[in-house]
């Protein structure tokens, strides 16, 4: 402005000043709602794989401050690929988004859920035994319009702590699976 030809008003280097600011904070606002965006399960809301591996390394630094343990909870929708095929897709994401939305609305302030894929969910939460856990699981597969089964894990706060926690606890879940056939 000051080497224009013509001379220019006062107002539009203030103008030109407030532009930059803006600018600056909406790509700012649209950098974060990106990141917001590949992090987030785009059916459920809550995270997904990638979300929860950053969320659940921010968890685990905030239990290993606090000399909490960590626990795992995986649910999994009891012949999901049947009620696809018998009701519908839509009515499988019904049931998802239903799961989720009960998921977020009971678990304890400052847990990570996330949906791993498909009908697979987990659960994240610092400072809880597992007595504690399985009681807090059993109250979050009551009352769905489909069986959920869940398993659980307890450990350390540590690096990798949702790949270990999730593998012990899919396998307590593929456990209490297989003695609800049997019974």
């Amino acid at each position: 402005l000051l080497l224009a030809p013509a001379p220019a008003p006062m107002l539009w280097g203030a103008l030109y000043v407030v532009c930059i600011l803006a600018a600056a904070e909406v790509f700012g606002a649209l950098g974060a709602a990106l990141i917001a965006g590949a992090l987030r399960d785009p059916l459920t809301g809550v995270f997904n794989r990638a979300g929860a591996v950053d969320a659940a390394t921010n968890l685990a630094a905030r239990a290993a401050r606090r000399s909490e343990n960590i626990a795992a909870i995986v649910f999994d929708v009891d012949h999901f690929k049947a009620v696809n095929d018998r009701d519908g897709h839509a009515a499988g994401d019904r049931i998802l988004i239903g799961l989720a939305d009960t998921l977020t609305e009971k678990v304890p302030a400052g847990s990570v859920i996330a949906r791993l894929g498909g009908d697979e969910f987990i659960v994240l939460v610092a400072g809880l035994d597992a007595v504690q856990i399985d009681a807090l699981a059993q109250e979050l597969v009551d009352g769905h319009v489909v069986s959920v089964t869940y398993g659980i894990a307890v450990g350390s706060p540590g690096p990798d702590v949702l790949e270990a926690l999730t593998q012990v606890a899919d396998a307590d879940m593929y456990r209490r699976k297989m003695l609800r056939r049997k019974h």
